[in-house]
């Protein structure tokens, strides 16, 4: 967002007026994501701290990232290919 020069309080105006919550990172999220690193898997602390969240909320959470499986509480999406 900064890189690409945009207005953080925009941005941040935008996220809202879609329903977007932003959610602090607890401690049990990093010890979540911390127990849950696997050498060579793939999914950065980034990418665990997300799945952390989505536990801690109890709701589903949505990647095209192919790393993340389809397992638990991941919904994989992408762009169908036309025939």
């Amino acid at each position: 967002m900064l890189a690409a020069g945009r207005d953080r309080r925009l941005v941040r105006a935008l996220m809202i007026s879609y329903g977007v919550r932003i959610e602090p990172v607890t401690a049990g999220d990093a010890e979540w994501a911390a127990r849950r690193r696997r050498s060579g898997e793939g999914l950065s602390l980034a990418d665990r701290l997300c799945l952390a969240l989505a536990e801690r909320l109890d709701t589903e959470v949505f990647t095209a990232d192919t790393a993340w499986a389809t397992a638990g509480r991941v919904r994989q999406i992408g762009w169908e290919t036309a025939e």
